[in-house]
């Protein structure tokens, strides 16, 4: 399955207050959203540090909504370094901190996803931690000024992805999920930095249904 679903982050923020109650026991909801994401990884193999980031948009109903997650660290050895020629009791951890928020912007993509260009802020929570030892930070906030710039290339690719989950004379629930797609490149700032990423333009539109019996 491509990345395109991964796009769901959002358009799921989106949904939240989107559902309709039928009845006590049945729950409906529906939603369209034009879609753009853009994301990065830098990895270094020498001393296992790297960085990922994913920075999506979405709008849905005269509003936009932005995601975004950076995870930032390095894999150390935690224990094992006492026995050089044992490979087999090294244990390694990633020790580093994750950003990730949300908020609002604004998104214009070009004639069947050509382009999209978009900016916004995002209230953003930072913290550490570190696998070796099971600890986290202190955790801070942070408002940051984020944007993308994407060109479209290659086909528009159609997605359906159905999902029914049954629990007899209990449950019923069914997700209709299509999209339309077009791979991207271009960049993305996030405060002060501007960074080349690869991404996705698109159209979203999710069904779903849950009755309980």
């Amino acid at each position: 399955m491509r990345r395109t679903f991964g796009l769901l982050i959002v358009v799921m923020l989106l949904a939240v207050g989107s559902s309709t109650a039928l009845a006590a026991t049945s729950t409906k909801f529906t939603m369209r959203a034009l879609v753009a994401q853009g994301s990065w990884e830098i990895f270094n193999e020498d001393t296992g540090a790297g960085e990922f980031g994913d920075l999506q948009f979405a709008t849905a109903d005269g509003q936009t909504t932005v995601f975004l997650l950076v995870s930032k660290g390095e894999l150390i050895l935690c224990e094992g370094g006492e026995t050089p020629d044992d490979p087999f009791d090294d244990y390694y951890g990633f020790v580093g901190t994750e950003t990730y928020g949300d908020g609002v912007g604004k998104l214009s993509l070009g004639k069947t996803y050509s382009s999209a260009v978009a900016s916004g802020k995002v209230n953003a929570e930072i913290y550490t931690y570190n696998e070796c030892t099971g600890e986290e930070g202190t955790v801070t906030t942070k408002s940051m000024n984020v944007s993308l710039d994407l060109a479209g290339g290659g086909p528009v690719i159609t997605e359906k992805l159905r999902s029914t989950i049954s629990i007899p004379k209990r449950l019923r629930e069914k997700t209709v999920i299509q999209a339309q797609s077009r791979e991207a490149a271009g960049t993305l700032t996030v405060g002060s930095r501007t960074l080349e990423v690869g991404g996705i333009i698109g159209l979203i539109q999710m069904k779903a249904s849950s009755r309980e019996r």
